[in-house]
């Protein structure tokens, strides 16, 4: 049974509230202020929680910043009770993390609605999270071992004082390490990345967050971006860049891995000598960002299924990365109210799109 938390001062109100949710077969739990409302939302854990905004001991934005800010409790839907109007009080609870606002007095059908399309989402959320953890069990294991046992058995190989004499042998361990740290470091970093995507993708008010971003020029720090990441796979001469100016508003850092996570991918699955062609173009509406390589390919339900931890063919290819790059890349362009698409033969060429809106 869903269990839904009332907290609300006026008596009159929670109690007809309370009624209309238990007369649906909800499991109601009351709170008369903010601060009990706060213990109980902790002690009990409810699938939603219905709040009063002006309370005494503690008012509903105090409430959802203590709720927000404690893991158990972040990403409980949360659906703010108000007698104002006014976009400011509004604005301020959607920035705090609120999912949804019903101004006094609202219709028994509109607070129903509101609570359905509240859990819907939170659904989505949950098994996103639920799939989540299942792939990264059959995939981080792997991912972090291979680095780890790199960097473990170079070092007891270092540590053996015959190795000194070799410093060309020795040079060649400790690089070994270094690059081997470096994808540790990238596994890591990806995952608390798509973590956090996942979250902001839940949260109303992450796009409006992104949307704050100035226009950066991308010609160069793509072709920047791109050279960087070709260089390490010692491919530089395989890039083609054929790349036009533009302003659009994204970060820096965002762009930067949207770039290094696609020409790693069009990199890692091409053969060398074959070209990775990186084009841009732009019109009224959306900046795009093509890549195209003559690689492996991807079939069309390859392409259906894609997501995080998600590696095909893994027993008939080494895969040296953790299956986030192409759904990290998507992720931010969304919250970019942008896209991400995939056109691809297998054998043949594989083409990446992102779109990016020009203005947010």
């Amino acid at each position: 049974m869903t269990k839904i938390l009332v907290v609300e001062d006026d008596e009159l109100i929670r109690f007809y509230v309370v009624r209309v949710l238990q007369e649906e077969k909800f499991d109601v739990i009351s709170a008369e202020n903010g601060l009990v409302g706060i213990v109980k939302a902790k002690k009990y854990l409810p699938d939603l929680i219905i709040c009063d905004v002006h309370m005494p001991e503690k008012n509903g934005y105090e409430v959802l910043a203590n709720l927000r800010s404690a893991p158990r409790t972040a990403t409980i839907p949360f659906i703010f009770l108000t007698g104002q109007s006014a976009k400011e009080d509004m604005r301020h609870g959607m920035n705090l993390g609120a999912d949804d606002y019903l101004t006094k007095p609202f219709e028994v059908e509109e607070l129903f609605s509101a609570i359905q399309v509240r859990l819907k989402k939170h659904a989505r959320f949950t098994k996103q999270m639920d799939d989540l953890r299942l792939n990264i069990s059959f995939t981080m294991p792997h991912e972090l071992r291979t680095p780890l046992t790199a960097i473990i058995g170079f070092a007891q190989l270092l540590s053996d004082p015959d190795m000194a004499e070799d410093k060309q042998q020795v040079l060649e361990m400790a690089d070994a390490i270094y690059q081997s740290g470096i994808r540790l470091e990238r596994i890591v970093e990806n995952y608390l990345l798509y973590t956090n995507l996942r979250l902001m993708e839940y949260k109303s008010n992450a796009k409006k967050a992104f949307s704050r971003e100035k226009p950066i020029e991308t010609k160069n720090m793509i072709a920047t971006f791109a050279k960087q990441k070709a260089e390490q796979m010692q491919r530089v001469d395989d890039l083609f860049l054929h790349l036009v100016d533009a302003d659009v508003p994204i970060s820096a850092r965002n762009l930067k891995k949207i770039v290094e996570e696609l020409v790693d991918n069009a990199l890692k699955f091409s053969k060398p000598g074959s070209k990775v062609k990186i084009m841009t173009n732009i019109d009224s509406t959306y900046f795009s960002l093509i890549i195209i390589n003559s690689g492996r390919g991807m079939t069309t339900e390859q392409i259906r299924n894609i997501g995080a931890y998600m590696q095909f063919e893994r027993k008939h290819y080494e895969q040296q990365g953790s299956g986030l790059g192409i759904i990290i890349a998507k992720l931010l362009a969304e919250l970019h109210d942008g896209d991400l698409t995939i056109e691809s033969k297998p054998n043949e060429k594989t083409k990446v799109q992102i779109r990016l809106r020009t203005y947010l």
